[in-house]
């Protein structure tokens, strides 16, 4: 996957992961409120899921994704704002069928 995902990214998510100071991480929960930039913002910077064709897509969409040994939860980084309009299903749907139902879950907010 070299080369999909920007190197600053990726070097960025390797050092806040190396800060981490803790006797033991037990569910992704704990990891996502090591590294997370704003804590107390209402809009999520960090996503997670447990379906490997998010994870996936993300990936090849240049974004990072974190494993943690032993649970089934995935972090994704940097989640966007736009992308809580997304459902998993988009990514079976007609493009064009895909993209008025985004605008449609827009414009419901």
């Amino acid at each position: 996957m070299d080369g999909i995902a920007s190197p600053g990214l990726v070097r960025e998510v390797k050092q806040r992961l190396q800060r981490i100071h803790t006797d033991g991480i037990l569910e992704t929960g704990y990891i996502e409120e090591f590294i997370e930039d704003a804590p107390f913002s209402i809009f999520p910077t960090i996503s997670n899921t447990e379906r490997p064709d998010v994870v996936a897509a993300r990936l090849l969409e240049g974004r990072a994704a974190i494993f943690i040994g032993g649970s089934t939860t995935v972090l994704i980084v940097p989640h966007l704002m736009l992308e809580s309009f997304q459902s998993a299903e988009d990514y079976y749907s007609h493009p064009y069928y895909a993209t008025m139902l985004r605008f449609l879950r827009l414009f419901a907010f």
